[in-house]
């Protein structure tokens, strides 16, 4: 059937760090929420958004030993968790988000790395250094990620007329790079997002 390459996980109901490891009812789940081309525009623009902005902030943290390098701080661990887990959720389409999202990482974490040499430079080079906040980018990661917050609730609440399905990053993510990678997997998804769907329309209309 439309789920054979995917048995060994829907049936099997396994779990990692607590999560499932069904990426077919996961996805399907998060689909559902995310029907309107629109709504699904506005998360792809802002889910990796909320995702960079929240690495800036986690990099301003020291690494993790003073022998490691700048980058080496708490988002390592965070990213690497994400990471691994969706690569063992699907080593195609997890593997493509590991490489998206690590790029992400990697840029933000040099943006902060930038910003603290260019302020060390400053400081050294003034005879009376002015106190200027080495935390711009801070700043501007707080504005943007709750731009990106609202913009998500207003598009479920003006657009998808659905109430927002609270998951992580990563799933919103895959969502929609999934269906481009594995055909069978995009059938498996919109058939079960189309049953979810039609649930929650008898649903309304019986309220």
């Amino acid at each position: 059937g439309i789920n054979a390459e995917y048995g060994r996980l829907t049936d099997s109901k396994q779990t990692m760090f607590g999560l499932s490891l069904d990426l077919v009812e996961q996805l399907s789940f998060y689909g559902a929420y995310h029907a309107h081309p629109l709504n699904q525009l506005v998360h792809v623009i802002f889910v990796p958004l909320i995702w960079a902005t929240a690495v800036i902030w986690l990099a301003h943290a020291p690494p993790l030993l003073s022998s490691l390098p700048y980058w080496a701080n708490i988002s390592l661990p965070c990213y690497l968790g994400y990471a691994i887990y969706y690569t063992v959720l699907d080593a195609q389409v997890g593997g493509a988000v590991a490489v998206l999202y690590g790029f992400i990482w990697y840029y933000c974490n040099r943006l902060v790395q930038n910003e603290r040499l260019s302020n060390k430079r400053k400081r050294g080079a003034a005879a009376k250094p002015k106190q200027k906040s080495a935390w711009t980018m801070w700043r501007i990661a707080t504005v943007l990620h709750v731009v990106s917050w609202a913009a998500q609730l207003l598009a479920h609440r003006f657009i998808e007329g659905r109430a927002p399905a609270l998951t992580t990053s990563f799933a919103q993510t895959l969502w929609f790079i999934s269906p481009t990678f594995r055909a069978p997997l995009a059938a498996a998804v919109h058939a079960s997002v189309s049953k979810q769907l039609a649930a929650w329309q008898e649903a309304q209309l019986a309220n």
